[in-house]
């Protein structure tokens, strides 16, 4: 686990991002740090929060990481920190798109590929991981905040509204063919049935996590089916939460026919997609194919 102190310096607010090797889904990026000698504190919507106190040469405390997962930490003081490689800066309300937050590449040579998350509230802090990896990898990311419980019809309105502002986004370059969707939880559905109306979101792809579906959306499903924007379905084989079986049959019935696109069931993962640790004291681990998958439909090398 790697800890960094930055001040963003466009906003000159202190900073501090958490790395864990390997497994993207635990990274965060605090901007509500606080500091009252000796105790440094941080937190974000989802659950995620840390407490650390100072010593002389290093610092501890500890992590809670979507109020399921508590991590000791003891972080040795190892140097100046990374330049960091993407800004966090989270719009001021203007009362018209929902709340937005954004990650935007500090590389602006090119134009980027952009991804709008739209998490539930148990996969909030997940997708903050998600976004920091996505954005290290040169995407630009914008994480939609749902009201709580929103029914699909409220969904599907926040997704669509969400991709105009982030389409017209004026602090990146977005290149306008690599711009997706990527709905988690019980946000899935309403980001499918958005993709069905009349005026759909100009989505280049959909990503739907944990989406449950009942032989009653065969109807609407179909519409999907016949959109021309390529659906990769993601499921835990260990999800409690929904029927993966039926949902993930009626998803590939559904879009599965279309070349482009694809839905996976991996067996042993639970809802976040995150496979068992082999041993005590390692962290769950992501399946070993995810990400080469994501970065390739986005369209990034990194």
């Amino acid at each position: 686990m790697v800890v960094q102190l930055y001040q963003d310096s466009a906003s000159r607010r202190v900073q501090l991002r958490l790395q864990v090797a390997q497994v993207p889904l635990y990274a965060r990026v605090f901007d509500s740090v606080a500091y009252q000698a000796p105790a440094l504190t941080a937190h974000l919507p989802g659950g995620t929060r840390l407490a650390l106190r100072e010593e002389p040469n290093f610092l501890t405390g500890a992590v809670w990481l979507n109020d399921t997962l508590r991590a000791e930490l003891v972080a040795v003081r190892r140097g100046a920190a990374d330049a960091p490689t993407f800004a966090v800066v989270q719009p001021p309300a203007d009362g018209a798109p929902p709340p937005l937050r954004y990650w935007l590449p500090l590389d602006t040579l090119s134009q980027q590929p952009a991804v709008l998350l739209c998490p539930d509230a148990a996969a909030t802090g997940a997708a903050y991981g998600w976004a920091a990896w996505l954005a290290d990898q040169g995407t630009v990311v914008a994480l939609l905040a749902l009201p709580p419980a929103a029914p699909d019809s409220i969904v599907a309105q926040n997704v669509t509204a969400a991709m105009q502002h982030l389409r017209h986004n004026d602090r990146a370059r977005i290149d306008s063919t690599r711009v997706g969707i990527w709905a988690m939880g019980t946000a899935a559905r309403g980001a499918a049935r958005a993709m069905t109306a009349a005026r759909a979101p100009g989505a280049a792809f959909l990503w739907l996590q944990g989406a449950a579906f009942e032989m009653a959306d065969r109807t609407w499903l179909r519409q999907l089916g016949r959109r021309r924007v390529p659906v990769l379905g993601l499921y835990g084989g260990r999800d409690t939460t929904i029927n993966v079986a039926e949902s993930s049959q009626l998803l590939r019935s559904a879009v599965g026919r279309r070349g482009q696109s694809s839905i996976s069931v991996y067996a042993g993962a639970n809802a976040q997609l995150l496979m068992p640790a082999d041993t005590a004291g390692q962290w769950p681990q992501l399946p070993p194919n995810l990400l080469p998958i994501l970065q390739k439909w986005v369209g990034v090398t990194r």
